[in-house]
């Protein structure tokens, strides 16, 4: 079958090869890492009371983070360089903090474990170990393993925001000491809800500091964010496709290329690098191609040049790996190219060496972005009497299930609920579409406008978050530390967050997942009675 995403982007690319789950050999991995990052952060938090940093493990554990993002399958000769190396700093931070305490008359209080982790470099061994561990005590380990992949996949959601500040140069102490705070919870035997809540709170709350620090870093630099019209078009000429969501990568890519005859295409989130000023002007940036990032295996495979995927961005596309596709992430998929410090020669010359696109193709351009004070302007024209409730809708999924589950739900609703929508455009009055591409720090500044104009306690906010990506539960958090009553939740793939991990967070923080349209609605309405 040959699809053309030009006319049809209900394409998956998860859902066509049935790659939608992490392996069991990935999350048997991922059992042994969690065990070595909980003594990682409890050590470091136990040094920084003698006004010891060590460096090393704070690179390791962002690094480590920063590997698990995307899930991708680790080589077994990987896994034992890995394990060797958290043996070898486990073993150094632990010896530091027994030395201290000796230095200061203090008897240490270390952590106890039922085998050494400190002495061992064979992660087959390790990884069975860890299975031992966690299996011992029935229902009540069931949970713990929830619990502790809740935390894991909140850890990783703030790593990747601490590491794209760490590219421009940035860092954030607070940040890296809450993400510390929140591994040492994995220490914490059977910890409480409220417990729990209030740590995946905090770091929610520091989350968004870090995306708002972020947001104003990047309007320095490249201008304030507004509504541009983004080519689909190719155009003959050697190619390069950049995929991911740091923006520096890209600039960085185009300030390579300058003057060399290649033209450089955006994918999937890097959409959203359009919307600065600063680089929507550059020469080398043609446009985008494909139409949303569920298409990498079917983008990837009719693109005719270079493809660069940055960091937290690598997928399960082994079927594709043919030599042209290069990273900056730290574990390389098998066939993919390594870009070491910021070198992108190989991804140049395999560019040139490419056949490039002969023709192009002509088609229509899109509008995405928007401005912010015009969104400002008609919340502001609203009249404030006229609603009874917000339906505040995040960014959907490229879907036609997607698509269509909004197309019944906004039909369903009465025109006294306002509607703000950053998913797929729908014509009705009483809804303000944001066209398609957005960044988390908008949400929240819409939200602001919202609780400005309204009285949230008389028109409440209902929030629906269709998308399920790295940062859902810290989105959803954050959502409700901003005021929103209730959140409808969409569905997780296993590969994302498992769906047994969705449905727990969804109990604890009292989230609705999605249902049908129909049946949603009613929820919605009966909301607004309570």
């Amino acid at each position: 079958m040959v699809h053309n995403y030009f006319e049809d982007y209900g394409y998956d690319s998860c859902t066509s090869r049935g790659v939608c789950s992490i392996s069991s050999k990935m999350a048997s991995v991922q059992e042994i890492v969690l065990l070595y990052l909980r003594e990682f952060a409890y050590y470091s938090i136990q040094l920084k009371k003698f006004n010891i940093e060590e460096n090393s493990v704070k690179n390791l554990i962002l690094n480590v983070l920063s590997v698990f993002v995307s899930n991708p399958e680790i080589k077994d000769n990987m896994l034992d360089e890995m394990v060797c190396i958290f043996s070898k700093e486990l073993n150094k931070i632990k010896q530091d903090y027994i030395n201290s305490c000796k230095s200061s008359s203090l008897e240490p209080e270390l952590i106890q474990n039922e085998f050494d982790l400190t002495n061992d470099c064979d992660a087959l061994k390790s990884i069975r170990l860890g299975e031992k561990q966690y299996s011992k005590h029935g229902d009540l380990d069931k949970r713990n393993r929830i619990i502790h992949e809740l935390i894991f996949f909140s850890a990783k959601s703030i790593t990747t925001y601490i590491l794209e500040l760490n590219s421009f140069g940035e860092d954030s102490k607070s940040a890296y000491d809450i993400l510390l705070e929140l591994l040492d919870s994995l220490n914490i035997e059977n910890i409480r809800d409220d417990d729990l809540k209030s740590i995946l709170y905090n770091v929610a709350e520091e989350e968004y500091s870090l995306v708002k620090r972020l947001a104003k870093i990047k309007e320095n630099l490249y201008g304030e964010k507004g509504e541009v019209s983004v080519s689909y078009s190719t155009y003959p000429n050697k190619t390069i496709l950049v995929e991911g969501t740091n923006i520096k990568e890209l600039v960085d890519i185009l300030d390579s290329v300058k003057n060399m005859g290649i033209d450089v295409y955006t994918h999937g989130e890097m959409l959203a690098a359009h919307t600065y000023p600063k680089i929507q002007a550059r020469e080398e940036l043609k446009g985008h191609f494909g139409k949303g990032c569920g298409n990498t295996l079917l983008d990837f495979s009719t693109f005719p040049g270079a493809i660069f995927v940055g960091k937290h961005s690598i997928d399960n596309i082994d079927s594709l790996y043919r030599g042209r596709i290069f990273t900056s992430d730290i574990v390389v998929p098998s066939g993919v190219v390594k870009i070491e410090n910021s070198d992108y020669e190989p991804l140049i010359a395999s560019a040139l060496e490419a056949r490039g696109f002969k023709k192009g193709r002509k088609v229509d351009d899109e509008i995405v972005g928007f401005n912010l004070q015009l969104i400002k302007d008609k919340i502001n024209d609203l009249n404030s009497e006229d609603f009874n409730a917000i339906c505040f809708v995040t960014q959907g999924n490229d879907t036609y299930e997607d698509k269509s589950y909004f197309e019944k739900l906004f039909k369903l609703l009465p025109e006294d609920i306002f509607v703000v929508n950053f998913t797929h455009h729908f014509e009705r009055k009483n809804i303000i579409n944001i066209p398609h591409c957005y960044d988390l720090y908008s949400v929240f500044e819409i939200l602001t406008m919202l609780k400005e104009k309204f009285d949230i306690s008389d028109v409440p906010i209902i929030g629906f978050v269709p998308k399920c990506d790295k940062h859902i539960t810290n989105l959803i958090l954050n959502m409700m530390k901003f005021g929103v009553k209730k959140v409808f939740m969409g569905k997780c793939a296993a590969k994302n967050l498992n769906p047994v991990v969705a449905k727990k967070f969804c109990e604890i923080f009292d989230v609705i997942p999605y249902s049908q349209a129909k049946d949603d609605y009613k929820h919605f309405i009966d909301l607004l009675s309570l």
